[in-house]
């Protein structure tokens, strides 16, 4: 997979991530994410976002997350920073459909930050003792 050079763009959302903009998810990214996300370039490490831009206000994204070291269903704040980079970048207006494995999100830029909108589920429930 050819990989564009790197643009380094600051996002604010709390947690570091790379958002890499692909063709389509035939490639292996879980073997890709890994070297991306322990890069030099990401002293903290990083979550690893690769998306493909669906059209201007509809992308599909799947995320590595650090910590988990493994694919996760969803990522809201590497939705908000595919939104925001894409959006930066010409490829998408300011409301934006963010397909992930775990369910459909809504990402809206505004002059304050972001917002986002989707579904909640339990998943879990325990008792701490």
């Amino acid at each position: 997979m050819a990989i564009a050079p790197i643009r380094r763009c600051k996002v604010p959302t709390n947690s570091p991530h790379a958002v890499i903009f692909v063709e389509s998810f035939s490639v292996d990214l879980l073997s890709i994410a890994p070297r991306i996300r322990y890069d030099t370039i990401f002293p903290e490490g990083a979550n690893v976002n690769f998306v493909v831009v669906d059209s201007g206000n509809e992308i599909t994204i799947r995320t590595y997350e650090r910590g988990v070291e493994a694919e996760t269903l969803s990522c809201g704040t590497g939705a908000v920073a595919s939104v925001a980079i894409a959006h930066r970048l010409g490829r998408t207006g300011k409301k934006v459909k963010v397909n992930t494995k775990g369910g459909e999100l809504r990402i809206t830029l505004t002059t304050d930050g972001a917002f986002m909108e989707g579904t909640a589920e339990r998943v879990f429930e325990g008792t701490v003792l």
